[in-house]
């Protein structure tokens, strides 16, 4: 035995040293069938492939970790990949036992590829080999629909400047390429050249399929382009909708417009799914006026589907100029795209050139439907940033148009607090001057933003308080602080009264009211319209409850979770489309600072008969230890009339190791608040106040601290006390004449 471990050692330390490979413990030699070890990397490369067939991935591993130690360059890798194919690194890739050393080689592949693709020397010797013999022109387009969408710019810009008989040559290997260069040419429709954009067109009709519809209807349909650039639309539409470009009289214009404005929408939901390059992005491709070529941008598949969109929003809108929802769609996801841009910071860019002063422009009534439109399909970019707008544009008036009228009313309840608060301060900005119906809830959305934690509350209706609770725990690890409901009615009183839950989890089975009940009254209600509900239950009953709930607009089934992981599985979709991503602890910081601002703003403008800020009593009494809050929420708690609300102000105003100037302010406000509402304080009380004004050596708060003392209605007595401690006046005696 020990022998043979003797052997054994020996025979592998005469392999490192034969071939040194840098191999982990897992990458131990073993016998391989081949009767010649290969000795270049391509061999190497050629030996792992083999492997994988013969079912041994752990010698595939020492040739691909042999391969390595050989150093190939660009042309050896790209060489590999012209033999075997990009699915073969594709499929080592995704072999777990030869990672990292397969996945390292898919992405050297890749970027030699994608150089080697970009070198228009490279592209030009393939073109020319299309002027050749039909062998040549065959394996020159092979190689072309080889190397994808990277060499269309080369192919579109020598065809600009090509003359017969090389442009046909080249517009013939156009519509080779194959559908991968499908992307592409879709970016090369924006060419500000007409005869490219009828010539791409045509490569397009030869191609496409009906997903390319309506990437060539505006260009069918629109009477400012050129003749020849409609005429290959129709042509290229006709082959792909009836298989015969002769059938354009076929084709009707009726109805483009609208269709394009579902395109539009099905890329702004993001209801379209991408190629996604190995990190997760997208090569997105569009037309560089500036260089006049085709390039390709890296982006990620959110901005690029709003940059579609964006177009096709676009061209609805040139087609049917009278048509307010294009407008409203054009506007909303063009607005939508500079808060994703700006990382949902607290405000959108506001300048020249951009979507905000265009919306400024744009007015009242095209703003509000940009936010009817982010309600009634929600997306909170385009409700925050078309409220943003809409506190610069709109009037009171639209506070008053009923519930089912005013968008703005609406936004109160939208199931997002960030949306909630920005439609808050919208509503404040408008200067409301009697009471709606929503006031209550400015208030509410106020208080909360004052006391904001960032924490966000669920609801979860269910029965048996063991499932629900275990529930309950489960939303507490995505983040939620939940709360629990028995039955079906109680959870609508919960969801109906608080205004802060962002989501609704319902056992199918829930009782006092069913589940068809249920969630028919949360969604009649205005205010719980919108929320975000997942059902959840038995697997058995899945397919009867995916069609119960497919009914109701943001509204899933989900099997009963039994671990954080699938319970964000779960629910994750649904909120990704209605909410926001979590404040930072700057935006916090700032939301509640604007909180206490408009608190004061209420009280010292005469918003309180519109406003009822008394509920946030509480709420103002924490904030008022902040001294960068104190300033408003003083003002704020001196229009409250509440015994409390004045004790709090003479508590401030008495209590020496406060700063003087913050004791001040809540003197004068005290002063303010007897005044209007009469002395509330208890007798022990107006003698601590008495005592601070007499105690006290600093000039502006004993003027502050004198005026509560004469508010106080002191008798004729005490009068007299006070003046006679006042001296009398002394003659000004004669200053002495300067000598001569």
């Amino acid at each position: 035995m020990h022998r043979f471990t003797l052997l054994l050692v020996l025979a592998l330390l005469s392999f490192f040293v034969a071939a040194p490979m840098n191999l982990s413990a897992q990458d131990a030699d073993e016998e391989s069938p081949l009767l010649v070890e290969p000795k270049t990397a391509e061999a190497c490369f050629d030996a792992a492939v083999l492997m994988i067939d013969l079912a041994n991935p752990k010698l595939a591993r020492q040739y691909l970790a042999r391969l390595f130690s050989l150093n190939p360059d660009d042309a050896a890798i790209l060489r590999m990949r012209d033999k075997h194919g990009p699915a073969m690194f594709l499929k080592l890739a995704g072999i777990r036992t030869l990672k990292p050393l397969s996945t390292r080689l898919l992405t050297r592949m890749n970027d030699a590829f994608r150089q080697r693709a970009n070198d228009p020397a490279r592209v030009d010797t393939l073109i020319a080999d299309l002027g050749g013999t039909t062998q040549k022109r065959n394996v020159a387009i092979i190689q072309l629909r080889s190397a994808g969408p990277r060499v269309l710019p080369r192919i579109l810009q020598r065809i600009e400047s090509a003359v017969q008989p090389e442009r046909d040559q080249l517009v013939f290997a156009l519509s080779r390429l194959g559908k991968q260069v499908l992307p592409a040419m879709r970016g090369a429709l924006y060419s500000p050249d007409p005869d490219m954009r009828a010539t791409v067109i045509d490569a397009i009709g030869q191609l496409g399929s009906d997903r390319d519809v309506p990437y060539l209807s505006f260009w069918a349909y629109s009477e400012a382009e050129p003749t020849g650039v409609r005429a290959a639309a129709r042509r290229a539409l006709a082959r792909i909708k009836f298989g015969n470009p002769a059938r354009i009289g076929e084709l009707t214009g009726y109805g483009v417009a609208k269709s394009l404005q579902r395109a539009a929408r099905d890329h702004f939901y993001q209801k379209t799914e991408w190629q996604l390059q190995e990190d997760g992005t997208v090569d997105f491709w569009t037309w560089d006026t500036t260089a006049n070529l085709l390039t390709s941008v890296s982006t990620t598949p959110a901005n690029a589907s709003l940059l579609v969109g964006a177009r096709f929003a676009r061209q609805a809108m040139l087609l049917a100029p009278e048509d307010t929802n294009a407008q409203a769609l054009y506007m909303g996801i063009m607005l939508a795209r500079d808060v994703y841009r700006s990382d949902w910071a607290s405000s959108i860019p506001t300048g020249p050139g951009t979507a905000h002063n265009t919306a400024l422009v744009a007015g009242e009534d095209t703003m509000l439907d940009v936010l009817r439109m982010a309600l009634d399909n929600p997306d909170p970019a385009a409700a925050l940033a078309s409220l943003q707008v809409l506190g610069q544009v709109a009037s009171r008036n639209q506070l008053y148009q009923g519930l089912d009228k005013s968008p703005l009313v609406l936004a109160l309840d939208y199931p997002d607090q960030r949306v909630q608060f920005m439609a808050a301060t919208t509503v404040l900005q408008l200067e409301p001057n009697a009471p709606f119906r929503g006031s209550r809830r400015v208030v509410e959305i106020l208080q909360r933003g004052l006391t904001d934690n960032g924490t966000r509350r669920a609801l979860v209706i269910d029965a048996n308080s063991q499932r629900a609770n275990t529930l309950a725990d489960l939303a507490g690890t995505l983040g939620f602080d939940p709360i629990t409901a028995a039955t079906g009615q109680d959870g609508f009183r919960i969801a109906s009264e608080r205004g802060d839950i962002e989501l609704i989890m319902i056992e199918a089975n829930v009782a006092r009211w069913p589940l068809s009940q249920t969630l028919a009254n949360l969604r009649a209600d205005a205010r719980t319209a919108r929320l975000p509900i997942a059902v959840f239950g038995l697997e058995k009953f899945q397919d009867k409850l995916d069609r119960a709930v497919s009914r109701y607009k943001r509204t899933v089934f989900f099997v009963e979770p039994k671990s954080p992981a699938t319970m964000k599985a779960a629910v994750t979709p649904l909120l990704q489309q209605i909410t926001t991503p979590a404040l930072t602890d700057v935006q916090r910081d700032e939301r509640i600072e604007a909180a206490a601002f408009w608190f004061g703003h209420i009280s010292a403008n005469a918003r309180r008969k519109v406003f009822d800020i008394s509920t946030a009593e509480r709420a103002l009494f924490q904030a008022v230890n902040d001294p960068k809050l104190a300033g408003s929420v003083i003002y704020a708690l001196a229009s409250i009339p509440s015994q409390s609300a004045q004790q709090r102000l003479k508590e401030i105003s008495a209590n020496d190791t406060l700063e003087a100037d913050f004791r001040q302010t809540s003197a004068v406000q005290l002063a303010f608040h007897i005044q209007r509402f009469g002395l509330l304080l208890t007798k022990t009380e107006v003698e601590e106040t008495r005592s601070a004004w007499q105690k006290t050596t600093e000039p502006g708060l004993k003027t502050a601290l004198a005026s509560v003392i004469g508010s106080l209605n002191p008798t004729r007595r005490r009068v007299s006390e006070v003046l006679s401690n006042f001296p009398e006046p002394r003659a000004d005696l004669p200053q002495p004449m300067p000598a001569n």
